[in-house]
C-alpha cells in the first residue's frame, strides 16, 4: 500500500509538472530533471512510445507481446497493446495511457486506470483511442500490478 501511494504521488507530480509546462518554456524535460523514480538515484526523462511497468513483480509475470498505434479517419490515435501472462495463475493488472505532442507535452489528461484480467498462458488486449486531435505524436502506457494487500 505504501509503495502504491508513493508511486501514485510520483505519477501525480509528473502529470502536474507536464501540465504546468507552457510552450514558451524550454521544454518539459528541463522541469523533470530533478524527478527521481522510486528507488532510483539518477534523474530520468519520461519515456514516450513505450509501455512501462510500475513494479518488477508484474514485469516478470506479464510480457508485452505487441504495441501498435494508428491514426484514424477522425484524426485520433488508436492504441492497441497485447499482453501475455507467462504464469500458471490468473493475473490482474491496471493499465492507463497518456498521449503527447511533438514537444512531449500532454495533449489530454491521462486516461483512467482500467483493470485487465489475463488468464494463465494466454493473451489479453488493452485498446484506447485519443481525443480527435492531429497533434498527437506519442504515447505512454503505464502498467501496475497486484499488491500483497488487495489489488492496486
Amino acid at each position: 500500500m505504501k509503495k502504491t501511494l508513493i508511486a501514485s504521488c510520483c505519477a501525480t507530480f509528473i502529470a502536474w509538472a507536464l501540465l504546468a509546462a507552457t510552450p514558451a518554456e524550454a521544454g518539459v524535460f528541463d522541469k523533470l530533471k530533478s524527478v527521481l523514480p522510486f528507488g532510483s538515484k539518477e534523474p530520468y526523462e519520461l519515456p514516450v512510445n513505450t509501455v512501462t511497468f510500475a513494479d518488477k513483480r508484474t514485469a516478470k509475470k506479464v510480457i508485452v507481446e505487441s504495441v501498435s498505434a494508428q491514426r484514424t479517419d477522425a484524426e485520433s490515435v488508436r492504441l492497441n497493446v497485447r499482453f501475455y501472462n507467462k504464469g500458471r495463475k490468473p493475473v490482474r493488472i491496471a493499465v492507463r495511457s497518456s498521449f503527447f505532442d511533438q514537444e512531449k507535452q500532454l495533449t489530454e489528461t491521462p486516461g483512467s486506470w482500467r483493470t485487465v484480467h489475463i488468464l494463465p498462458k494466454s493473451f489479453a488486449y488493452y485498446a484506447v483511442t485519443s481525443l480527435p486531435r492531429n497533434d498527437v505524436a506519442g504515447f505512454l502506457v503505464e502498467v501496475h500490478g497486484e499488491q500483497k494487500k488487495g489489488i492496486f
